[in-house]
């Protein structure tokens, strides 16, 4: 071999040598680790007051062998601190987390895991969000559906009281609990015209508003059920002081929608106006018309379900 060929061989092998010790992936056997590809568009919702419901699109890494399953790492805000996991099957992409504290946000990771055989490949980066869980009311007191009627019914118009710690209950809207320490959110619906109602706090109706009205977000969502999942809750500059009503007409909708509101002692919540049999938002025929709810509310004042980071 002449000397020519000799340095060319050397340089080559020198060169090859230079970027394997240089490459940021490489373990110390000299295999290249790489990373699953992670979950995207992690969302979550408030399941219970004890739990939250997380949802997410499916990692590309679950259409291989290469990924063994999901971890759900729950960390505390804002010290980041590992409090729990949970092992989630490669197939799912959802997951309700349990066992939390209502009112309380926590952090929560998901990750993509490989398989054993897999050589080469690592943990994906985790997905996060930041969520609380809350308080879910299906129903009024005694199981009866919630349902608000307009004050134009020729009975006694009725509004909707929710106390802090107990079931919803409808009572008479002309005399709505007095202000206390015990009532959380008063409504009634108010007849606007014959086509439309005005969904309001039930001291607006007597007159007693002082500082107890009930604020509505700008922001609405179409949604079949509290369980709709988000990245983060409307902002709360949405609730302005002008937002103190929510209108609702008869036009036809394709599925129940989400209002979010701010009660009077700082607790944020979700109603969700359930699309009834004729295709709107408005039930039954008019004297007698109404709007069947269910509630979502935080337990902890001034916590708007999440924030961002």
């Amino acid at each position: 071999m002449t000397f020519a060929r000799v340095w060319f061989a050397a340089i080559v092998t020198a060169a090859v040598l230079h970027l394997a010790g240089c490459d940021a992936n490489a373990t110390d056997g000299g295999t290249l680790t790489t990373n699953l590809d992670p979950v995207s568009n992690l969302e979550a919702y408030s399941a219970s007051v004890t739990s939250v419901g997380l949802v997410w699109t499916p990692s590309p890494a679950a259409r291989t062998a290469d990924m063994q399953d999901h971890q759900v790492r729950v960390l505390s805000v804002p010290a980041g601190t590992l409090l729990t996991t949970f092992t989630v099957a490669k197939t799912e992409s959802s997951f309700v987390v349990t066992g939390l504290t209502g009112g309380t946000k926590y952090q929560f990771d998901v990750i993509v895991r490989p398989t054993s055989a897999a050589t080469g490949k690592g943990n994906s980066s985790n997905a996060s969000v930041i969520w609380s869980p809350a308080r879910r009311l299906p129903t009024e007191a005694g199981g009866f559906p919630i349902k608000v009627f307009e004050t134009a019914s020729p009975s006694s118009p009725s509004g909707l009281i929710i106390f802090k710690g107990t079931a919803p209950l409808a009572t008479s809207v002309q005399n709505p609990s007095p202000l206390s320490d015990t009532l959380l959110l008063d409504l009634y619906l108010k007849t606007e015209t014959s086509s439309m109602v005005l969904l309001r706090s039930a001291h607006q109706y007597t007159g007693r508003v002082l500082p107890r009205i009930t604020r509505f977000s700008s922001v609405t969502r179409n949604a079949a059920s509290l369980n709709d999942p988000a990245v983060a809750p409307p902002d709360t500059t949405t609730y302005s002081s002008g937002n103190t009503s929510f209108s609702i007409d008869n036009s036809s909708i394709a599925t129940s929608k989400i209002l979010f509101f701010k009660a009077n002692d700082g607790n944020y919540g979700r109603l969700l106006v359930k699309r009834q049999s004729n295709g709107t938002l408005i039930g039954g025929t008019s004297p007698d018309r109404f709007l069947e709810l269910e509630v979502s509310y935080q337990t902890t004042p001034y916590n708007p379900y999440s924030r961002r980071r």
